[in-house]
């Protein structure tokens, strides 16, 4: 962002001169000159700003979809240069230009290979049958357009493919939530593979949000005192009036109280009292 009026441009060795006037008053008094007996108060303040010849022919190229010179022009510049977000810009138009080749280079100097690996798999698939809707719905996967990939596998009938695809990319809520829909066989086993992910990932809300969806109370009860969260664990045999064993209500009602939240502890003492608990 530049505040001001550009006063002259000069080229010098490769970089452009940008001299800026940055005097706030200088619009104005410009135009209050037909008012103002003495308008010489203002004092013109004027910066230099370097623009690099390079960047600039970077820009236009990566502007113009002119992958391939985008590519000779970063691969040029000095490495002491900070290129990140120009490799970044130039992949993500690589892949709106279904450029793959390019977009794994720009993301090997990103250090991206799991990004390379994915891409790799793609081009062999490609390499099989490049007109496979598959190719196309993994391309969207790495835009991030899940929605859209969806749809495209569903619409030709790849029910099975975009279950691995979500897979592939740890979405195992995606793949669960399609295998159920379509009634695919084995989907329980996938339900117990994702819940034992879960827990060795350390998601115990998210094992106990699986386990609260199958109606298994008790089991998400243990999952949030699991993963230390106790209040959750108290608001939801509160909210489901669940017959919980003494020691686990103790247990809640002192941890809880421990914390400073005394009146949660309480309302949970409460509880236990009504079932003939406490």
């Amino acid at each position: 962002a530049i505040k001001g009026n550009v006063e002259e441009v000069k080229k010098s060795k490769g970089k452009y001169e940008v001299y800026i006037n940055e005097s706030s008053d200088s619009n104005f008094n410009s135009s209050l000159s037909n008012f103002s007996t003495n308008n010489n108060n203002s004092t013109d303040i004027i910066k230099k700003i370097f623009l690099d010849e390079n960047l600039i022919n970077l820009s236009n190229a990566i502007d113009d979809r002119e992958l391939s010179k985008a590519v000779l022009i970063l691969e040029s510049l000095p490495l002491s240069q900070d290129l990140s977000i120009y490799w970044k810009s130039l992949g993500k138009v690589a892949i709106e230009e279904r450029n793959l080749e390019i977009a794994m280079r720009c993301f090997a100097s990103l250090g991206k290979y799991s990004k390379i690996s994915y891409i790799k798999k793609i081009l062999k698939e490609k390499e099989k049958n490049a007109n496979n809707p598959l190719v196309e719905a993994k391309i969207l996967v790495l835009e991030k357009e899940f929605k859209e990939a969806e749809e495209l596998m569903i619409k030709n009938n790849m029910i099975k493919e975009a279950i691995d695809v979500f897979k592939e990319m740890h979405k195992y809520e995606d793949s669960l939530r399609l295998a159920e829909k379509f009634h695919i066989a084995g989907h329980e086993t996938m339900k117990k593979e994702y819940l034992e992910w879960l827990v060795e990932s350390e998601k115990f809300d998210k094992a106990a949000e699986v386990k609260i969806k199958d109606g298994c109370l008790i089991e998400a009860i243990k999952y949030y005192i699991q993963g230390d969260m106790q209040v959750k664990a108290a608001n939801l045999i509160i909210r489901n009036k669940i017959d919980v064993d003494k020691n686990t209500l103790d247990y809640l009602i002192t941890t809880i109280k421990e914390v400073g939240l005394n009146d949660k502890s309480e309302e949970l003492r409460k509880y236990a009292e009504s079932i003939g608990k406490q």
